[in-house]
């Protein structure tokens, strides 16, 4: 029996707490979570964003993906 060959997978999400960016008076801003989603399509490419929670940091990762056409 021949197995058919896996896709090779071309993305990676990291999710990781964030304290929060220093404001205009160099006050941290409100923590979270910062998502880095990297992807192969014609180069390398790399989308970083911020969301209040695990979850919505994980939703927008996969939505930046869906957007760009990489399942």
């Amino acid at each position: 029996m021949i197995e058919e060959p896996r896709p090779v997978k071309r993305h990676n999400i990291i999710i990781e707490r964030w304290a929060g960016n220093p404001g205009p008076t160099d006050k941290r801003g409100k923590p979270g979570f910062r998502w880095t989603v990297t992807y192969e399509k014609d180069g390398l490419f790399q989308v970083q964003g911020f969301a209040d929670t695990h979850a919505d940091a994980r939703a927008a990762a996969e939505a930046c993906l869906l957007e760009r056409g990489i399942d």
